[in-house]
């Protein structure tokens, strides 16, 4: 599977990256939404991993353009709690920085493949 790995922290990026490769997956990096949105259009992604703090910088707009272009992948948000912004996010809430439940989230995607 291809994913798109979207935050504005580097170091949290590359230890996202390194997760999702070591369970065998290519990985592509954004590190905001206006560059994720360019990045999914030039090739088929089967998952974003977006966190909380990108939605607040553009990351529902990102959210809805994949939507409204045909994106019928995965969308897991990582964020430290579920609330009211969250809860009207349309894809997969993800404890933030917890790595088993990003696992669980990425296998739950991988078994609808």
């Amino acid at each position: 599977m291809i994913f798109l790995v979207v935050t504005e922290d580097p170091g949290f990026r590359s230890a996202l990256t390194t997760l999702c490769e070591c369970l065998g997956h290519e990985v592509e990096q954004a590190e905001n939404a206006p560059t994720a949105l360019i990045v999914m259009r030039a090739r088929r992604h089967d998952c974003v991993i977006c966190e909380e703090t990108v939605l607040d910088r553009g990351g529902m707009q990102l959210l809805e353009n994949c939507r409204a272009e045909g994106f019928q992948g995965g969308f897991l948000l990582l964020a430290p709690t579920e609330d009211e912004k969250i809860a009207k996010f349309n894809g997969d809430f993800v404890p933030w920085r917890d790595a088993y439940a990003l696992q669980q989230a990425i296998e739950k995607i991988e078994r609808r493949e």
